[in-house]
């Protein structure tokens, strides 16, 4: 069955991710005394609940990515980078999407198994990745949430992980988070005037002139503080679909900051952009 790929025309919430209901610290309570989860999973889970994200394997005790595996995705991002870099940027940015397909090193980290563990623990639903972004430098990308981008219904079924290739500094223009926004209402496409039925150029420039508008308002409102996320290699930080997030701006000229972003869908949800008013196919990775 085609379900529609505008939040309007989907009908109600029939689910909410238990970390996401009311009742959440207590289930994550009750989980702990029957001996489901451990204390380490217990402190990471309240943590997502309160803040809308978490960052894994940053104590000596949980082992970080594989060394060698980190090393290999960020050689295939530089080698990219170097090959092109003499042409414009926005002649071949597009390639550093999705290299999972042309690269094995990317697919292993996609299905490194403990980050999927918890991926699966916090949506309660097997996670199937779907996007990848590998980047080289800061984003500087204006504050916003992915759901409007990569949506699901129910609500809240995606999780991004932002693998870290190397050491971040505070100059370089870090992972930027706003805690405690993932549990403000969602704001939908239609909400902030991106058009039903147009074209993806159309969208994207609405997007663009309301949507990051919309998102420092709403950060204005609330009085919601920035989180300036710097990595370790080898760490990993996962945030809710719902939460803003963004790119600080790069103050040293020549500074990199070199990560692997992925998009993980819950499985058996419906999934599509609310954004461009279509599907988001899982791809065979």
């Amino acid at each position: 069955m085609n379900l529609p790929c505008r939040y309007e025309e989907l009908g109600a919430q029939t689910d909410v991710p238990w970390l996401d209901r009311p009742d959440a610290l207590a289930a994550i309570a009750t989980a702990r005394a029957s001996g489901r989860l451990d204390a380490t999973q217990v402190s990471k889970l309240q943590h997502w609940v309160e803040h809308g994200w978490v960052i894994l394997f940053d104590t000596e005790d949980q082992p970080k990515v594989d060394a060698a595996l980190v090393d290999a995705v960020a050689h295939d991002m530089m080698e990219l980078v170097r090959t092109h870099k003499h042409l414009p940027f926005d002649e071949w940015k597009i390639q550093l999407q999705n290299r999972y397909a042309v690269s094995e090193a990317v697919r292993r980290m996609i299905h490194w198994q403990p980050v999927l563990r918890w991926i699966g623990l916090i949506l309660g639903k097997r996670p199937l990745p779907f996007q990848t972004l590998s980047m080289p430098i800061g984003s500087q990308i204006p504050p916003h949430a992915d759901h409007v981008l990569m949506t699901t219904h129910p609500q809240g079924y995606m999780v991004a992980a932002w693998f870290a290739l190397e050491a971040a500094a505070r100059d370089a223009g870090p992972l930027t988070l706003w805690s405690g926004s993932h549990r403000l209402p969602y704001l939908s496409a239609k909400e902030v005037g991106i058009p039903r039925d147009g074209s993806a150029d159309e969208c994207s420039q609405v997007y663009a002139q309301r949507y990051y508008e919309a998102s420092r308002e709403r950060i204005a409102r609330h009085g919601l503080a920035p989180f300036y996320y710097l990595a370790k290699k080898g760490e990993v930080l996962l945030w809710h679909a719902n939460l803003l997030h963004g790119g600080a701006p790069i103050e040293r000229a020549d500074s990199s900051r070199k990560s692997l972003v992925v998009h993980y869908f819950g499985e058996g949800v419906h999934h599509y952009s609310d954004l461009f008013h279509r599907p988001c196919a899982i791809p065979p990775t």
